[in-house]
């Protein structure tokens, strides 16, 4: 508790470093800036500007020299010695290839430490989730001819596990549902993220 606690204020200074709300991505190659803090963060309000500048310099040179030198997946940028004062508070920051989000949300994140996880957690949360709506949606006062069950990801999806791979737990969950559907004629898991909406249909 006391090892999250301090990481969390390590994040949160960070982000109010870069700016709240985030300025738009206007980046040509990337979605998600991901920068991995220090062990030891100490950043005080008035290094937040060359801190905020630094970084928004080394977003662009990474976005202009991609398409030549970086072509494929995520970019790891450690080198952060060239753009100072980030290698004072940051490891590395890793760049993730995609069309930019125009929704407004946080587009720069700090790094989910993987330690904190493994590959159950997210569908042993959604069949937990869908059990409960099983039971609760049972016995419903109101008698309907069918009921259909929407299950929506918002920008939590964001912040999520990196092995979190959301396709395979859709499918994990759509054959429990063939075998137990309780209540529900369909059930569907919504992406309600930016940019290109998408649904599985699980039932």
């Amino acid at each position: 508790m006391k090892a999250g606690k301090l990481r969390q204020e390590i994040d949160g200074k960070l982000l109010e470093a870069i700016g709240v709300p985030q300025p738009m991505n206007t980046s040509k190659n990337f979605e998600l800036v991901v920068f991995f803090p220090k062990t030891e963060v100490h950043i005080t309000p008035h290094e937040y500007r060359a801190f905020r500048e630094a970084l928004f310099r080394l977003i662009q040179h990474v976005d202009g020299a991609r398409p030549v030198k970086h072509a494929g997946g995520s970019y790891r940028f450690p080198d952060l010695n060239r753009f100072p004062p980030l290698d004072k508070h940051l490891q590395q920051i890793k760049f993730v290839p995609g069309e930019a989000f125009t929704s407004g949300a946080d587009w720069i994140v700090p790094v989910v430490p993987a330690g904190w996880f493994d590959d159950r957690i997210a569908p042993n949360a959604l069949d937990e989730l869908i059990s409960k709506k099983k039971k609760s949606c049972s016995s419903l006062k109101t008698p309907c001819d069918e009921l259909y069950l929407l299950i929506a990801y918002d920008q939590a999806l964001l912040h999520c596990s990196p092995i979190t791979k959301v396709g395979e737990i859709a499918k994990e969950a759509a054959v429990r549902l063939v075998a137990d559907r309780g209540p529900f004629n369909r059930v569907y898991l919504f992406l309600a993220i930016e940019p290109g909406y998408k649904v599985y249909r699980l039932l």
